[in-house]
């Protein structure tokens, strides 16, 4: 369920969706598209919208179909943008040397199958992509060419993906699926979001400090109660020395490995990498997933220890 969801799409606007599995993701991309009737509200569509969807499953492959039918069926010429390109050329964009294009879809890995859905959804002119995790089965060549496609799209996108890098790149705003029917729509990449939740997160923990004092309770009109002799006050796991001297030094921490991460970001990014380094940009993508995963135990765990401080 999805409650007081108000959203309007403008050209050019690409909307990173984030949030829990089953918290209704996939489902606001099946109603938007027609697929899934809505309980309560309207989803308007543009006289001029051409939709495009690619799900996860890639259930729309006809097995038997060359690389070349099932990507763009009988005709010649692809328009990307203002380009106009030889069905070879527009498939050579995707990784598909000639020889390949003649392949049957069954004889593809996954990898190979998900290039051809992405070839056939930008042929078909579309002008609203909806997008379920579409990074599912793609090697690091076809990542970075599909967030090249979809930084020089014109139209919009809404992409549901857990690929936090694609979402810092690709992301002109992040809607974020809280659970409970809670979405709320924030400007900028997935960055932009991580850093507003770390900024509440503290924001609450000063608060929780500030509301414990006794003359705040006062002055709010709260009774409050001595405690019974023989009854001993709940206490609270405070931090020991070695927990303050980690909690200390934990956002300096923290701070350095998100700009190392940036870093990371920022080489991957780079066309030049790729050339440069060949093969080794698997090995540079798994040091940017190991370090993004290293910034979030540490914003767990200063989450944690800033939490119980403040108790």
């Amino acid at each position: 369920m999805i409650d007081g969801l108000t959203l309007a799409l403008r050209p050019g606007e690409r909307i990173g969706v984030v949030g829990p599995n089953g918290s209704g993701k996939t489902s606001l991309l099946l109603a938007l598209q027609g697929a899934l009737p809505i309980a309560s509200g309207r989803v308007v569509v543009g006289a001029n919208t051409k939709i495009g969807y690619l799900d996860q499953a890639r259930a729309d492959l006809d097995p038997e179909a060359t690389v070349r039918e099932a990507a763009v069926g009988d005709a010649t010429e692809v328009e990307l943008g203002e380009e106009r390109l030889t069905v070879g050329s527009y498939l050579e964009r995707f990784l598909f040397r000639r020889p390949q294009q003649r392949l049957r879809v069954g004889e593809l890995s996954g990898g190979e199958r998900a290039r051809v859905c992405l070839a056939q959804l930008l042929a078909q002119r579309c002008n609203l992509l909806l997008l379920d995790e579409p990074t599912n089965d793609l090697d690091v060549s076809t990542l970075s060419a599909l967030e090249s496609m979809l930084l020089d799209f014109g139209g919009s996108v809404i992409l549901v993906s857990h690929d936090r890098w694609m979402l810092d790149r690709v992301s002109t705003s992040i809607l974020v699926f809280e659970g409970g029917g809670r979405v709320e729509l924030e400007a900028g990449n997935y960055s932009d979001h991580r850093l507003r939740v770390a900024a509440r997160t503290a924001r609450g923990a000063g608060q929780s400090r500030d509301a414990g004092a006794l003359p705040d309770r006062a002055s709010a009109g709260v009774e409050t109660v001595p405690a019974k002799r023989d009854e001993k006050p709940k206490r609270t796991a405070k931090l020991n020395q070695a927990e303050r001297r980690e909690l200390d030094g934990l956002f300096e921490r923290i701070e350095a490995i998100e700009s190392h991460a940036r870093i990371l970001q920022e080489k991957l990014a780079d066309p030049a990498t790729y050339q440069a380094l060949g093969d080794g940009v698997a090995a540079l993508r798994e040091e940017l997933e190991a370090t993004e995963a290293e910034a979030l135990r540490l914003t767990t765990r200063w989450e944690e220890l800033e939490a119980r401080s403040a108790g």
